[in-house]
């Protein structure tokens, strides 16, 4: 059987904000929880895409220091440039920071 990849996999700070993040913004539903009293893993999928891509995001993650000129990313379609726009100006008044 050759590789074939299942998801991607990122440690981070706080899963319940990561959960809260990704579904607020970019409209994803929890698939696996697999998670304790926000200790643990947690995997989120688009609807109907479960089988597609998945993210899964583990505690125990620390916060990066990264340069202005960093473009980590994961790439999601929107409708337009605008949508974009509006949806990075949201969650800066939400003050959502990376």
């Amino acid at each position: 059987m050759s590789p074939r990849m299942t998801h991607i996999c990122l440690h981070v700070e706080s899963l319940d904000d990561c959960v809260q993040f990704y579904k607020q913004y970019c409209c994803m539903e929890i698939i696996a929880d697999r998670s304790e009293a926000g200790v643990g893993s947690i995997y989120m999928s688009e609807v109907g895409r479960e089988k597609e891509v998945v993210l899964q995001f583990k505690s125990g993650g620390k916060s990066l220091s990264l340069s202005d000129i960093e473009e980590r990313h994961f790439g999601f379609v929107v409708d337009s440039r605008q949508a974009v726009d509006d949806i990075a100006k949201m969650a800066r008044e939400d003050e959502i920071v990376f």
